[in-house]
């Protein structure tokens, strides 16, 4: 009795492990600088094209960190909109609102999904950051800001084929 006891203690203690155990994942990250840019009262645009390659990965995202700086001489707070929208699906966008402080450099974190529907080898998704401005007067600075594209799969290797990239670009002006 006493071995049949600890041998079901052992099957239990074995399926537990398996059952918390996740497989083995690989992670694939470029990102790209978004230049220092004045935003002026309308505001700014920019593409950011990712690419994956390989095709056999799990899940993508675009993310976007920007940092805001206001215009220490203007005593104005200009409220900034900004959002990162999916070219093939406007449905899909992040957007955040901030009151930008000029006493403080301000920063913006946020991404979408990418590569859910990819066909092709390479797959490309494009998407629009726009930033915009809607206090009259006024400009906030973008500084130290970047669009970075993660890739993860998860088979137990990575293929040599396996890869990612990012190009931002600026757009210009917004109305």
């Amino acid at each position: 009795m006493k071995r049949i006891a600890s041998s079901l203690v052992f099957a239990a203690a074995a399926f537990a492990s398996i059952a918390t155990s996740a497989p083995a994942t690989w992670f694939l990250e470029d990102s790209a600088e978004i230049p220092t840019t004045e935003v002026p009262t309308g505001g700014q645009a920019f593409s950011i094209t990712a690419e994956a390659r390989g095709g056999d990965y799990a899940s993508g995202e675009v993310e976007v960190s920007l940092e805001l700086s206001g215009d220490p001489v203007n005593l104005q707070n200009p409220v900034i909109t900004v959002a990162l929208i999916s070219e093939a699906d406007p449905a899909q966008r992040a957007e955040l609102t901030v009151v930008v402080d000029a006493s403080v450099r301000q920063p913006l974190n946020f991404g979408l999904p990418a590569f859910d529907s990819c066909d092709a080898d390479p797959c490309f998704e494009d998407f629009r950051l726009e930033v915009r401005n809607a206090t009259a007067n006024t400009s906030v600075t973008l500084i130290s800001s970047n669009a970075r594209v993660t890739l993860e799969g998860l088979d137990n290797s990575i293929d040599a084929d396996d890869a990612v990239s990012i190009l931002v670009l600026p757009l210009g002006e917004l109305e």
